[in-house]
């Protein structure tokens, strides 16, 4: 007997084993805690986005809180609807369980048996939604949780998780949790007859599909928000929003106010006349005289500068008054003209000279 084989048989052994214990026990549904602790969350979020007056980022939260809560409400009634017409499954048998396990083999490019942490996994092929690549999961049944709603995890082997939320792996696995969505029970029947093989199919199939309805995040949003000011993606956590319009923009595209500090995209932030360094609107004064836009390290006594250094000119005074050349005396009278009289005082007799007859 090969080591895979003995192990294969160690394996359908433990699965027997614990389906014989869950057929004795009685069972209740497990609560949708994935689903409650996101919409947690999500609460906590918006509280403090109402706190901080940010009604953009408020709006887009509150979407995601109500398909959030919508998806709680649909789990919840599936777990009722479940409960009331479910019935005990008499343990399958143990070469059934070893079929079942040597199906998986044959199905899955890879299968993996852990006993000392009693999982039984399968690799999948890359999931490709939407030309965006996920790479492979591992599926991975815990048999000692068979009694439980979710006994398996979903696990992302070269995790290429969403912009926004590094817990979402796929569209709709977060936390390691998928959403099975319609499937769920189909799921939940071949895991209560042992068809382990049906399971791993249609965990695999949800896992190639894509609804946008049921997505915690839907792949147009998957490699971030877009910023603001240059539309690029980003993550969530990269994103700062603005304090003049509230959008959000990346690193790169945020200048800070010089006076404040607070964050301005290219859109909001106005320069001060005088220094020409960023400022919001509420740190600029307009100039008393001019009206251009100044900050408060380039204003005095409410004047730009330019405004400040004219009115500090000195005031008028006759000591200040410019020189005045006096005017040239009148030019001399060709021959036969008519000399004006002039003003004895403006033009003085000189020493040794008689005055011309009038």
């Amino acid at each position: 007997m090969s080591q895979t084989h003995r192990t294969r048989l160690r394996v359908a052994c433990a699965l027997h084993q614990h389906y014989e214990y869950s057929s004795r026990k009685p069972t209740a549904p497990d609560p949708p805690t994935e689903h409650w602790q996101r919409l947690a969350t999500l609460w906590r979020q918006l509280q403090l986005c109402e706190r901080r007056s940010l009604p953009a980022t408020q709006e887009r939260l509150q979407e995601h809180y109500l398909q959030t809560l919508e998806m709680l409400g649909s789990r919840c009634r599936a777990l009722v609807a479940l409960s009331q017409t479910s019935r005990r499954s008499p343990p399958p048998p143990l070469r059934s369980l070893y079929e079942e396990l040597l199906a998986l083999e044959q199905e899955f490019p890879e299968v993996r048996y852990d006993l000392a942490e009693k999982t039984v996994s399968v690799i999948t092929e890359p999931v490709i939604l939407e030309r965006i690549e996920l790479g492979p999961f591992e599926i991975r049944l815990d048999w000692t949780q068979l009694s439980f709603t979710h006994p398996y995890e979903v696990l992302a082997l070269e995790p290429h998780p969403a912009g926004d939320s590094p817990g979402t792996t796929h569209p709709h696995v977060h936390d390691r949790i998928l959403c099975e969505g319609e499937a769920r029970e189909a799921i939940r029947l071949a895991l209560d007859q042992g068809r382990l093989g049906d399971v791993a199919l249609q965990i695999n199939q949800v896992l190639h599909t894509y609804n946008p309805g049921s997505a915690y995040t839907k792949l147009a949003d998957w490699e971030g928000l877009p910023c603001a000011d240059c539309g690029g993606p980003c993550p969530a956590e990269d994103l700062t929003p603005c304090v003049g319009c509230e959008q959000r923009s990346c690193q790169d595209c945020l200048t800070s106010c010089r006076e404040c500090g607070d964050s301005l995209c290219s859109a909001c932030e106005q320069r001060c006349t005088d220094c020409q360094e960023p400022h919001c609107a509420g740190c600029l004064e307009s100039c008393a005289d001019c009206g251009q836009e100044i900050c408060p390290s380039c204003r005095t006594d409410a004047l730009c500068g330019p405004c400040h250094d004219l009115q500090q000119d000195p005031e008028d005074d006759e000591t200040d008054l410019p020189y005045q050349t006096p005017a040239p005396p009148p030019p001399p009278s060709a021959p036969g003209e008519t000399v004006p009289a002039t003003d004895p005082d403006l033009y003085p007799h000189r020493l040794g000279q008689a005055p011309l007859p009038a």
